[in-house]
């Protein structure tokens, strides 16, 4: 089994790799914020030795984009995630060697922020951190292994089955296998199923694990990626016996991620997944097949996994027999002239990428990530009515035989309702149709005055207060009891890391202190207000 693995380096941290020094800032120069940590810092002179305390802001990741996945590379037996970007503060938590984590800022020359297993985040010693997974932190593997079970294993974050599972690993998969200190205990590091560069790190139960004989880093090891792309299925013209003709009875998509759909010559359709795994014969050679289940989960056709340069003619043959075959076919367009496409060709050019909510003047478009990369699903709300359908990551031939991709979203009945170019930005924040650019969908959350003007009464409480807004941004509050707020709307936005924004209305009282603010909602009309995060009080628009 050969190692994959490739550099992923983010631009802003081509400089932090050699020591987090270039963008560092010294602590007196450091502006403190209103939570602190404090160390103590050492001044030694031949006379005396005083000491200061030194206040270091709290490390804060909220608003910042992490810069790279790392892990602990050290020869001690532990390091730790510290309080401040100083060894005397308070220690977070333990970090062993292989330990992974998310890297963000450098403000402090030999130091990083970074976060723990998405709960703790700190400050840690630049010089034991290195970008992954440009290496594989666990040294030489122990021996090239595969899931020896009937079904899937569990992936999990620790040697321990009440710890969280990070994923499962499908029966027959190849894996690399680490040793472990937990007695009855594998460490793995598989591929992600995204299509990245990086790796899902955890630990497998060793009594599902079976080694794989004379294993051989430089052999060829089956992927499902091998066989990703259109496939005609052919059977045996048993008339003939000099020589293979096929008898094309269907056609098979199949997919990196292992799914496929099949389409016979009578136009019926059927899906299910393919897993890899192991026939073994009384010599104890083993030998890896394809095998095809349906979507009750039962297998009914494998073939033998050879490298695609072994392949006769390219083709794949079914059985010990060889009585069918499946041989290459170039993807054929649907009427839009729209290809399928297996598998995308980066990491940001995915439908996972369009997930959350959209607008465009007063429509508003939802998505919702499916179950893979290829596909989603989508709600699109206008003055009109509703649309729902389906998305798919497709592509278009262009006059000179390249490829353009494309998120292709078609109606549940098929229909396509529109296309948006798919240029793999990052961050993604504006969708643009067709050859026109429009529609044109931004992530930003577009509000307006009149979208709660009107009267609204307060709800779930006794003593229901009145609040009434003005087409002119003013307000009104009655309370039952007596007493009347006067003041002023504003519409405000709130940035978040991924770029996104969102739309706030922002009641000012007349002397300018802030009374409440309720948050934009996705819906067209909105009959709700729903203030802070906490979403009380919470007022309904008057009949």
């Amino acid at each position: 089994m050969k190692k994959k693995t490739a550099i992923s380096i983010f631009a802003a941290c081509a400089l932090l790799m050699s020591g987090c020094a270039q963008n560092g800032g010294s602590a007196a120069s450091t502006t403190t914020t209103a939570v602190t940590t404090t160390a103590a810092e050492t001044t030694t002179t031949a006379a005396e030795t005083t000491t200061a305390a030194v206040t270091y802001p709290k490390a804060d990741i909220s608003t910042q984009t992490r810069l790279f996945r790392g892990y602990v590379e050290t020869d001690k037996a532990a390091e730790y995630l510290f309080g401040a970007p100083d060894e005397g503060s308070e220690q977070l938590s333990e970090l062993t060697y292989g330990m992974i984590l998310e890297i963000y800022t450098c403000e402090y020359d030999g130091w990083y922020v970074a976060e723990l297993g998405g709960e703790k985040v700190g400050y840690v010693k630049a010089d034991i951190i290195k970008e992954y997974p440009h290496t594989y932190p666990f040294g030489d593997p122990l021996f090239g292994g595969y899931v020896a079970s009937e079904s899937a294993i569990k992936l999990y974050s620790e040697a321990d089955e009440s710890s969280d599972v990070i994923r499962e690993i499908e029966s027959g998969t190849q894996i690399e296998i680490y040793e472990c200190e937990a007695e009855g205990w594998y460490m793995t590091a598989i591929a992600k199923a995204d299509g990245t560069t990086e790796y899902d790190v955890g630990y497998v139960k060793a009594e599902y694990i079976a080694e794989i004989p004379a294993y051989d880093m430089d052999e060829y090891t089956p992927s499902l990626s091998d066989i990703a792309g259109e496939w005609i299925y052919e059977e045996q013209d048993m008339g003939i016996t000099d020589k293979y003709v096929g008898r094309p009875v269907g056609r098979y998509s199949i997919f990196g991620d292992g799914k496929f759909t099949y389409t016979s010559n009578d136009e019926s359709t059927s899906s299910g997944t393919i897993g890899i795994i192991y026939e073994e014969y009384e010599n104890g050679s083993k030998v890896p097949l394809f095998v095809f289940y349906n979507e009750s989960g039962e297998s009914f056709m494998a073939c033998q996994a050879t490298a695609p340069a072994e392949r006769t003619e390219g083709c794949l043959y079914i059985g010990n027999a060889g009585e069918s075959r499946l041989v290459p076919a170039e993807p054929a367009p649907n009427e839009y002239g729209f290809y399928p496409f297996p598998d995308p060709p980066a990491s940001s050019i995915s439908v996972a990428s369009l997930s959350g909510t959209w607008y465009s003047n007063d429509s508003v478009l939802t998505i919702k990530e499916g179950s893979d990369l290829y596909n989603g699903t989508f709600l699109f709300t206008d003055a009109n009515g509703t649309s729902e359908g389906y998305i798919k990551l497709e592509y278009l031939l262009e006059p000179d035989d390249t490829k353009s991709f494309w998120y292709t979203f078609y109606k549940n009945d098929g229909t396509l309702w529109n296309a948006f170019g798919a240029n793999g930005e990052i961050p993604l924040n504006d969708l643009y149709a067709g050859q026109s650019g429009e529609p044109h969908f931004a992530r930003k959350a577009e509000a307006y005055i009149t979208d709660i003007v009107g009267v609204w009464n307060e709800a779930d409480v006794l003593d229901s207060r009145t609040l009434t807004v003005n087409e002119d941004g003013t307000f009104k509050l009655e309370y039952r009891g007596g007493g009347t707020l006067f003041g002023t709307v504003k519409i405000e936005y709130e940035d978040h890391p991924d770029g996104s924004q969102t739309a706030w209305f922002s009641f000012y009282e007349e002397d300018g202190k802030m009374w409440e603010g309720f948050q934009r909602s996705d819906t067209q009309i909105m009959n709700d207000l729903y203030a802070g995060n906490s979403g009380e009080p919470h007022f309904v628009r008057a009949s």
